[in-house]
């Protein structure tokens, strides 16, 4: 399953790609996500809770840097985690782009997602992961703009905010709207497919 986001941060892009190159700014944007243990310069131990209903997943696992091209604005990153009640797994091959305009930052970004077990069942409706995703993505870089326009503030050393904290992610609520956007514009084609007919 490939899933592709988008989103702009307003900085340069060296400030944008020195954020996402510190992986406490990156995971403590992530809903759900807490870094566990950092085993060298490019490969974290981590884990993300997630709630779908009554539910409570956890997953643990690791992320690693492949490659970080600083000169291309470019990087990849591979995550492998697993249910920790063996309920599934994820594999992940995470690629980012920068794009540098006039008052901000495009980030381009590329997920390729291997699901397992009971969450490949979740994960049936590609429509619906992939509006998921989206809806994270917009949470972490809503994230990102507060942290960076926080941060120079005062010339405080610790950007770090107690409200700047991130709860697991609620997959019944934020699951429930990419559910209903998949069907409105499954809903969409359908009636454009009725009008051609006519």
């Amino acid at each position: 399953m490939k899933i592709e986001n988008s989103f702009e941060v307003p900085v340069p892009a060296s400030e944008a790609w020195a954020m996402l190159m510190n992986i406490e700014d990156v995971v403590g944007c992530l809903p759900g996500a807490q870094l566990g243990e950092v085993i060298d310069d490019s490969t974290y131990k981590g884990t993300i809770k997630a709630r779908i209903g009554p539910i409570a997943v956890t997953l643990a696992g690791t992320v690693e840097f492949e490659e970080r091209d600083e000169a291309r604005r470019m990087g990849r990153l591979k995550g492998q985690a697993s249910d920790t009640r063996g309920r599934g797994g994820v594999v992940s091959l995470i690629t980012f782009q920068l794009r540098e305009n006039a008052e901000s930052t495009q980030v381009d970004i590329q997920t390729g997602l291997q699901l397992s077990g009971a969450l490949a069942q979740y994960g049936r409706g590609a429509g619906m992961i992939s509006n998921f995703a989206g809806r994270i993505i917009d949470q972490f870089a809503e994230c990102l703009r507060m942290r960076i326009e926080s941060a120079p503030m005062d010339g405080e050393a610790d950007a770090q905010q107690p409200g700047l904290e991130t709860p697991p992610v609620n997959l019944g609520r934020i699951g429930f709207d990419a559910m209903v956007d998949t069907v409105k514009s499954g809903l969409g084609r359908r009636s454009r497919g009725k009008k051609s007919q006519t």
